[in-house]
């Protein structure tokens, strides 16, 4: 089909395909999350509840292993995880699963379409130890969103995205298929017909790596310390301006270095300002 020319936001979200259609002549539908929106209504931008269309981690897994044939052998998730110990990475040392379980990514970004302004927010799937030689051959899409009608403040819009993605990655995790949704609602009967089966060869997964540029990290984060901020440093009060603390004073006697800090004094300072938070929203 062809659309009139101009409007990029448009063609890019007739042309996303779902739901997959697997072998099994099922449809792989994505769950349809709620969540709030930014709507123009009588001329003023509005706060409202829509739903958006999110794949489930563990049915995207699976649809890779059985329809596209992407199974890393056994042999190469052993030596990774392995690997990842030799070289004294904290998570494959406490690591909860096993060695079988095989590592995937998600990957978040922002994109520009056409127009600078006219911007979409992606999260993608990617199996770790699949190296194609394109590299979006081997991501693909789990959820995506106008980044204009994203409620950013308190990250409202994202929240229940990733509530949903963290569930299905556990789901993921255990290998059987689940009976209630991220919520606690029981599923769709088309879904939950799946019920308490294990996935494609009893096949079970671990997310490895998290991964997105800058500007997606800092959203998801809600970091207040970027380069493009005021405080532009995690372990010091330096910042980005011509004041007293300036980032650019060097030498001993730079008024920031007496505010130098390490990882524990950063995580003591947030945890204070957590509870001073909590005590601020009444929250037990």
């Amino acid at each position: 089909m062809v659309y009139k020319p101009g409007n990029y936001a448009r063609d890019f979200f007739k042309n996303v395909k779902v739901p997959l259609v697997s072998g099994t002549q099922d449809l792989n539908d994505p769950t349809n999350v709620t969540v709030p929106v930014y709507r123009m209504i009588n001329g003023q931008l509005t706060e409202v509840e829509t739903t958006v269309p999110v794949l489930d981690v563990h049915e995207l897994l699976d649809y890779l292993r059985t329809e596209l044939k992407l199974a890393p052998p056994t042999e190469v998730v052993h030596k990774y995880w392995q690997h990842l110990r030799d070289c004294d990475m904290p998570h494959a040392k406490h690591f909860p699963g096993t060695d079988d379980h095989i590592p995937f990514t998600l990957y978040g970004d922002e994109c520009v379409l056409g127009d600078p302004k006219d911007k979409v927010t992606g999260i993608f799937l990617s199996l770790t130890l699949f190296k194609p030689k394109t590299i979006r051959e081997g991501q693909f899409l789990l959820f995506c969103m106008q980044d204009e009608h994203m409620v950013h403040d308190e990250l409202k819009t994202l929240r229940p995205v990733l509530q949903h993605l963290v569930w299905g990655c556990n789901v993921a995790f255990n290998g059987v298929y689940p009976e209630n949704d991220a919520f606690g609602r029981p599923l769709p009967l088309k879904k939950r017909r799946w019920a308490g089966t294990m996935m494609a060869d009893g096949c079970r997964y671990a997310c490895a790596e998290l991964r997105g540029d800058w500007k997606y990290h800092e959203r998801i984060l809600r970091l207040r310390a970027t380069p493009v901020s005021r405080e532009c440093c995690f372990f010091c009060d330096a910042e980005a301006s011509d004041g007293n603390l300036r980032y650019y004073s060097i030498g001993d006697e730079a008024p920031w270095v007496a505010t130098e800090t390490n990882t524990a004094g950063l995580i003591n300072r947030a945890f204070e300002e957590f509870k001073a938070w909590r005590r601020q929203q009444k929250v037990q």
